[in-house]
């Protein structure tokens, strides 16, 4: 124990004493965790996005359970500190405090004697703890963060912290050393955790090949054990893992492929910052406000995947529906007004012919090319109540496996027909809850409810049955919701349509609208244009915007 804490624990006594250590503890681990977190998770959040080892961000919920795991932590290794403590004041240990009585040689070999020993101790408590009889009690809590942060690093149940602080008193009792040399072994050991918990792989290509420097640990390393489990027990070291044969058969493939990620958007990236320079020293000369604008700008690069994928979810989901309408106005079984001729072999579609209400399975199989140039795959399955040109049929649908133009999609969808009856117009209400999608660059989106109309405003007087399958061509529809979700990055809002979307039959985009997103303080919209088909949407944070390209 410092001197200064000896003397805070004369003064005023044990309790206070171990209050102090606990939380001096707790903040040497969580200034330098939280620096990484702002660093790696705000402020160069999309620059090294290629970095990052799982392509998407941890949930709100799950950070703020690691943080108060954390302080758990940080207050049994202050216990165990003052257990050290006491029992060198009892005679027991063997900590030095002159640091001549060994000299600089032996102080130094203390130091890396600690580091090997910690690596040897941590592979096979580690292993232990992964045991079927102790895991789910010792060791599920660290685990329940399958994607880590760096305020993972000291997220541990508290039995698994006695285990993972156990280290500390049997050197303090057997191995000689100075408080000075445990003081930089344990910053070491924070350090190292916190980084390798960072969820970012910073390591150069070719780190795992190394003869050298294949033997150390990366965060990579760490981030396959916290998602695959069994496999990658080391900490510092690969010697352990490589002689026990535990190491991740793909570890050196995965560790290339972020390194790949990283090669293939430098151009882009550059291309991106250039953009952004002309931008700000635009801003500089012509606004008295120049500061406040550069930190609108950085704040539109910083949402700008999030926001690109909260536009995915909303493309998607229109694509759904409009396939859904689609396919069941074709089905005789279905739609008594509408029905022609079938449009493509793709998707098959499947409609029981046992009177309502009837059931509907729309399979795309293992992938296959719409007549959109959707590229899908999957199944959409549901119930549909009665002749969907009739006021009021209802429609519920659910996606299995579903795939769009390499967007993961799963949730239910209830479509109500609003038409008058007998009408070839197609007005529908739908409502849409636990709306996931997951895009491209393995980042999801939640529509938690949603509710909303999809409006037929042009093309009613041409139908299939009248006029062949090109009498879609003309459609045009309206769209307009409201609902609320969670984002990429684990933040609730809220969305709304302030200018009705716009949907032509001929177009696979949203070729006009807006939609607003709210969360908390912070407002944001993506503008879909002027009519034009095409897949650009604008987005705005703060009164500056980007444009950002769809698939």
């Amino acid at each position: 124990m410092p001197p200064f804490l000896e003397s805070f624990g004369k003064t005023y006594g044990v309790g206070p004493a171990w209050v102090l250590a606990s939380l001096i503890i707790f903040l040497r681990y969580a200034l330098p965790a939280a620096l990484v977190f702002y660093v790696a998770y705000r402020l160069k959040r999309l620059d090294w996005w290629p970095w990052k080892i799982q392509q998407k961000f941890p949930k709100g919920s799950q950070i703020r359970a690691e943080i108060l795991y954390s302080l758990m932590s940080s207050f049994i290794f202050g216990s165990m500190a003052l257990a050290v403590f006491f029992l060198r004041k009892a005679g027991y240990g063997a900590m030095y405090f002159e640091l001549g009585q060994y000299g600089w040689g032996y102080w130094t070999f203390s130091i890396l004697a600690m580091i090997f020993a910690h690596d040897t101790y941590f592979y096979w408590a580690h292993r232990l703890m992964h045991h079927p009889r102790l895991f789910k009690t010792l060791h599920l809590v660290h685990h329940q963060s399958v994607n880590p942060t760096p305020f993972t690093a000291f997220s541990f149940h508290p039995l698994e912290s006695l285990l993972e602080f156990g280290i500390v008193p049997l050197i303090a009792l057997l191995l000689p050393v100075h408080p000075s040399a445990l003081f930089l072994f344990t910053l070491w050991s924070i350090v190292f955790n916190i980084l390798g918990h960072s969820g970012y792989e910073f390591s150069p290509s070719g780190f795992t090949r190394h003869r050298l420097f294949k033997w150390i640990n990366t965060p990579t390393h760490h981030n396959l054990h916290h998602t695959k489990s069994a496999c990658n027990y080391g900490l510092y070291f690969n010697f352990w893992d490589r002689l026990m044969g535990t190491n991740d058969p793909d570890y050196d493939k995965i560790f290339e492929s972020i390194k790949m990620r990283k090669r293939a958007q430098t151009q882009s990236n550059q291309q991106n910052m250039k953009t952004i320079i002309k931008t700000s020293l635009l801003l500089l000369l012509f606004s008295a406000f120049a500061a406040c604008k550069k930190e609108a700008l950085e704040d539109v690069k910083d949402n700008l995947a999030v926001l690109k994928a909260q536009a995915q979810s909303e493309q998607t989901l229109a694509a759904i529906i409009e396939i859904v309408q689609e396919e069941i106005s074709q089905s005789p079984v279905l739609n008594s007004g509408l029905n022609g001729q079938p449009i493509g072999q793709c998707p098959t579609v499947t409609v029981s012919a046992n009177g309502f209400p009837a059931s509907l399975k729309i399979d795309f199989g293992s992938g296959c090319s719409t007549r959109k140039g959707y590229v899908i795959s999957g199944v959409i399955q549901g119930t549909v109540s009665g002749k969907t040109d009739a006021a009021g049929a209802v429609i519920n649908i659910s996606l299995e496996n579903f795939v769009a133009d390499g967007v993961k999609a799963s949730g239910q969808i209830q479509l109500t027909t609003t038409g008058a009856n007998g009408e070839a117009q197609q007005n529908l209400a739908f409502q849409v809850s636990n709306f996931v999608i997951t895009n491209s660059e393995n980042m999801s989106v939640t529509l938690a409810s949603l509710n909303g109309a999809r409006i037929q405003t042009e093309g009613q007087s041409t139908t299939p049955k009248s006029n062949g399958p090109t009498a879609l061509l003309d459609d045009v529809f309206e769209i307009s919701f409201d609902g609320n979700g969670s984002d990429a990055e684990g933040k609730s809002f809220t969305l709304s349509t302030p200018t009705l979307l716009r949907r032509e039959y001929d177009c696979r985009y949203i070729v006009s609208g807006e939609i607003a997103y709210k969360s908390g303080l912070s407002t944001k919209s993506a503008n879909y244009g002027d009519g034009a088909c095409d897949n650009v949407v604008v987005v705005t944070v703060a009164g500056v915007s980007k444009t950002v390209t769809l698939p």
